[in-house]
């Protein structure tokens, strides 16, 4: 293996922090946009006007790492936890809701392959994720509507999210480190995101409702101005078919990222096709909502495991969400 070949392969790792699936260089990155733990079940729909908060943890192992030459025996971790806090207007635009949110995080990363030095992020503040604005309007069954009942507890239908999501630099970044909590640039992310609930295609006794929901990122990258490297536009999606019964959401949610513009540096495509990359990871997810001393509160519990990637390491972790409104 070529000493070029090497380095790209020391530089590189994935970790959970940002939508779960994050390749990070020691001067350049890709990191999908996304809220911390990324988003799963229920993406198009917002809850009532108010202020919400959550409580996100998410550990990860890496255990193998892949090229177009092959793939390399690895290991590392990477730990992550952080906030995130949501508003809701008050107010109607063109029949829809208007909010705004902002992820928070707290983390920690090293990556080794096998046989070589491990490398370890300084530990610190990661990237801030912002949902500067989103716009979701719900447009209701024809048996839903005709129904009457605005308040009932599962919504069938169909709820539409636009939205626009920004990635600032303000995670600890040091260019002489091969890994680092910061990618060192801004990540401007319009998004579009699609709930439809119909009634259970399991049978009653597995569920009340199905649920299909997924959000879309399209990832614009600056450059980062310490290194003059531009990671390439990139496509990531959150997806999840469930199950709803009772207080109960469960079933299968996924990840995946997809780069369809090469690397460059100074403008000069990088070696390695572009050095562009991809990968799919899925796994189980449940949710539990209640109400406690008057307070909604969700629970959700989920876990990761990587089924495919290209220059990009192979993650399984889990992700533990505790949201409520104050």
């Amino acid at each position: 293996m070529s000493a070029r070949c090497h380095r790209t392969l020391l530089h590189t790792i994935i970790a959970l922090q940002v939508a779960c699936w994050s390749a990070s260089r020691a001067a350049e990155a890709i990191r999908p946009a996304g809220p911390i733990g990324g988003t799963d079940i229920q993406q198009a729909l917002l809850p009532p006007p108010g202020f919400y908060a959550a409580a996100v943890v998410a550990p990860v192992d890496l255990f193998s790492f892949s090229t177009p030459s092959g793939s390399f025996p690895a290991s590392g971790h990477s730990v992550d936890a952080g906030v995130g806090l949501l508003w809701v207007y008050g107010v109607q635009v063109f029949g829809g809701s208007l909010a705004s949110s902002v992820s928070l995080a707290y983390g920690h990363s090293c990556f080794q392959l096998r046989g070589q030095p491990e490398f370890c992020s300084k530990g610190g503040l990661d990237d801030t994720y912002a949902d500067v604005l989103v716009w979701s309007r719900f447009f209701p069954s024809e048996e839903f509507a005709s129904d009457g009942n605005a308040f009932a507890r599962i919504p069938y239908g169909l709820a539409v999210q636009i939205g626009l999501g920004v990635v600032f630099p303000t995670g600890t970044y040091d260019v002489h480190r091969p890994l680092n909590n910061s990618a060192n640039f801004y990540d401007i992310a319009p998004n579009i995101a699609l709930t439809y609930n119909l009634h259970s295609l399991l049978g009653e006794k597995l569920g009340d409702a199905t649920e299909l929901s997924m959000r879309v990122w399209l990832n614009n990258y600056t450059e980062n101005h310490e290194t003059h490297y531009q990671s390439g536009r990139l496509f990531n999606v959150d997806f999840s078919i469930t199950q709803r019964l009772s207080h109960w959401q469960y079933g299968l949610w996924g990840t995946a990222f997809k780069q369809i513009q090469d690397d460059v540096v100074s403008g000069v495509s990088v070696p390695n096709g572009g050095a562009r990359a991809h990968g799919v990871a899925i796994g189980p997810v449940i949710s539990y909502s209640f109400v406690e001393g008057s307070r909604p509160w969700n629970v959700t519990l989920k876990g990761l495991y990587a089924i495919s990637a290209m220059n990009a390491a192979w993650p399984r972790g889990i992700v533990l969400r505790v949201a409520t409104r104050f």
